[in-house]
């Protein structure tokens, strides 16, 4: 029997049925880098494009062209303010992995893995 158990700690294990996402390792940063610049390209193609459009319209007296233009640029900025918002995300499931993944020694207080069997400080078993 664990020993968190035994001292009147309730130990809360994963839904049944549901996949860790963390169970592999720790969240990937080149994932996140090839979303970032994927929506950075197409922010600044978006932007481009209304550009173009709202040249083209206000030029030709056409107002469905500056309108399409306008809001292709808010199309724009908004995959613009996404990419902070997904690094913040990102940091933060990346601390709650280290967070999940490691203990802290009772006797020493220093961390190691959950998986190591003794902790590497003080060789007390974890």
């Amino acid at each position: 029997m664990d020993e968190r158990a035994s001292a009147g700690h309730e130990i809360i294990g994963p839904a049944a049925g549901i996949k860790d996402p963390y169970a592999d390792g720790p969240p990937e940063w080149g994932k996140l880098d090839l979303q970032r610049m994927l929506l950075a390209g197409l922010a600044f193609m978006a932007l481009f494009f209304a550009f173009g459009l709202f040249l083209g319209g206000s030029l030709s007296g056409m107002q469905g062209m500056v309108i399409v233009s306008l809001v292709l640029a808010a199309a724009g900025i908004i995959m613009l303010a996404m990419r902070p918002l997904l690094l913040r995300r990102h940091r933060r499931q990346v601390t709650r992995w280290r967070e999940d993944n490691h203990v802290q020694c009772q006797y020493c207080g220093g961390t190691g893995h959950r998986s190591d069997h003794q902790c590497r400080f003080c060789g007390a078993p974890l």
